[in-house]
């Protein structure tokens, strides 16, 4: 079976779809050989992670330095003509862009979340036009949808006149590296370069308005009241709003406890995960919620909303906070000081739950649907 996949979303900073495209493709095309995968990629990104597979052949989309507007508009504009001359029997866009229309072409495509419809003020108005056009026609054209969460799929039966029928939910899987029991004298080495204090919670994601950046700060400085010796270090690309942490960060009483560190290599994560007293991760919209099913794999201390996939995905292996309540996170964190043993079982229910989210699942259930 000949399969196009565009990866061409590769080319820019590494977000959770990105770890989706990557770690889903290297293992179905690794437990696949008989078949050839052809990956329209932006100039030589993405190339590392599959240049060593057999079966895998790269079609360039474009080139040059990387640029989300130019992306998009040779996705719309030359995809289609692509994929004619590739002679495909599959289609996948595993990051919802989906321009393909002709026939005799299986095409399938992954809905990641529905932010723009839930939290329409988080784009401009000419991008929500954009978004919906674009997903419109991504829904109508493709022959089967995944939605990674049934939160996802019941948003999009929410928004748009979709057979039901026609949407699978395929959930993202987990890195090995995050189940990898690591001693406590690795942990150290692993992280001795990047300084990290003796007692610290953490974040880890883009600045963007739904992660809720502001109400973890503001939260965590009430505990820096009670317990100063903590801290709490934020990792993450700067998304569209950083003016509005960078502002809460200089009100804050405890500043100095609060570290804005940029971005951190993946690979580091589950040796900080290990080391820290808890992630905190109090979003107002998910479409699944990557890091907290990793946190939970590295058996680190989930502190989470329960608002949209992450009940569904965390279970019991999350330490729920009310969002709805301005102290809603120092409360937790002061009830996780005085309860430790209570914490400890959800940390082990959570483990337990990780370890049926992996990438092999997710790549044999999508590849069902290429049949």
């Amino acid at each position: 079976m000949k399969i196009a996949i565009d990866i061409s979303l590769l080319g820019a900073i590494y977000t959770g779809q990105h770890f989706y495209i990557t770690s889903l493709l290297k293992t179905m095309i690794a437990r696949h050989p008989e078949d050839r995968f052809i990956l329209l990629t932006y100039g030589a990104r993405g190339r590392s992670d599959f240049a060593h597979f057999k079966n895998v052949e790269f079609l360039k989309l474009l080139s040059g330095k990387y640029s989300r507007a130019k992306r998009i508009l040779h996705q719309q504009m030359r995809l289609n003509h692509l994929v004619r001359k590739i002679t495909p029997e599959v289609y996948f866009s595993p990051a919802f862009v989906q321009p393909v229309t002709m026939k005799g072409v299986k095409k399938i495509v992954t809905i990641h979340d529905l932010i723009y419809k839930e939290f329409p003020r988080t784009y401009s108005k000419v991008k929500n036009i954009y978004l919906d056009k674009v997903l419109k026609r991504a829904l109508t054209n493709s022959d089967k949808i995944i939605a990674i969460s049934k939160h996802t799929k019941s948003d999009i039966l929410k928004y748009f006149n979709i057979p039901e029928d026609k949407i699978a939910v395929v959930y993202y899987g987990v890195d090995e590296i995050f189940k990898e029991k690591l001693s406590l004298d690795a942990v150290r080495e692993n992280t001795s370069a990047l300084d990290l204090p003796d007692n610290f919670y953490f974040y880890i994601g883009t600045l963007e308005p739904r992660k809720n950046i502001p109400y973890m700060v503001k939260n965590f400085d009430l505990f820096l009241n009670k317990y100063p010796e903590n801290h709490l270090i934020l990792w993450g690309w700067k998304g569209n709003l950083p003016n509005e942490v960078f502002k809460v960060l200089s009100e804050v009483e405890h500043k100095n406890n609060i570290h804005f560190r940029g971005y951190i290599d993946h690979n580091l994560l589950p040796s900080v995960m290990r080391l820290a007293r808890g992630m905190f991760f109090v979003s107002l919209y998910e479409g699944f919620g990557l890091p907290p099913v990793e946190a939970m794999s590295a058996a680190c201390p989930l502190f989470t909303s329960k608002i949209s996939s992450i009940p569904e995905v965390a279970g019991d292996g999350g330490i729920y906070v009310d969002i709805n309540v301005s102290d809603g996170l120092y409360k937790k964190l002061i009830w996780a000081e005085e309860h430790a043993d209570e914490v400890a079982s959800i940390v082990e229910k959570g483990e337990i739950i990780a370890s049926n989210f992996t990438w092999e699942r997710a790549a044999e259930e999508t590849y069902r649907l290429f049949i």
